[in-house]
């Protein structure tokens, strides 16, 4: 189940010491009686088993998220200034800020279709079907959804 030469490997598999890689990569461990009592050492033990299984469950989520894209993650990575992560990370914000403004603007029922319409692409006799309504009164709805958002907030999708 663990990854062996992790550092979480390492340190769980050796009861009798901590077990971590200092910044040249070297293995070192720190036994039982390098602590002034048990007690110490059972605490920073315990400790470290902890921060190493909460960091290898951390990167393990990590790489099951971003594995296709491996092959790019140094282009990206490497391309991207702080100010362009700072600006993408603003037109991020500002889309969540028109996604509010918009559901505040509209009814839950129009909100609720065009969402179904523009962001899950579902078509209009789908939405029509699952709603138990015709195909005209959906698009009634989104049309009315679209000019009161082109009306009030001007053209946001673009």
């Amino acid at each position: 189940m663990f990854i062996k030469k992790t550092d979480y490997y390492l340190n769980k598999g050796n009861k009798g010491a901590i077990v971590y890689r200092n910044a040249a990569g070297k293995t070192i461990e720190l036994k039982r009686e390098d602590f002034s009592s048990d007690e110490e050492f059972e605490h920073w033990k315990a400790w470290s088993d902890e921060d190493y299984h909460q960091e290898e469950n951390a990167t393990r989520r990590t790489t099951r998220k971003n594995w296709a894209l491996n092959e790019y993650i140094d282009m990206y990575v490497w391309s991207a200034s702080a100010e362009d992560l700072l600006l993408e990370r603003q037109d991020k914000m500002n889309n969540v800020d028109k996604v509010v403004k918009i559901k505040e603007l509209l009814t839950e029922t129009q909100y609720r279709r065009l969402w179904l319409y523009c962001v899950l692409g579902l078509n209009m006799r789908q939405i029509g079907e699952k709603e138990g309504i015709s195909t005209s009164g959906v698009s009634n709805s989104i049309y009315g959804a679209k000019k009161k958002i082109l009306k009030k907030l001007g053209n946001l999708t673009k």
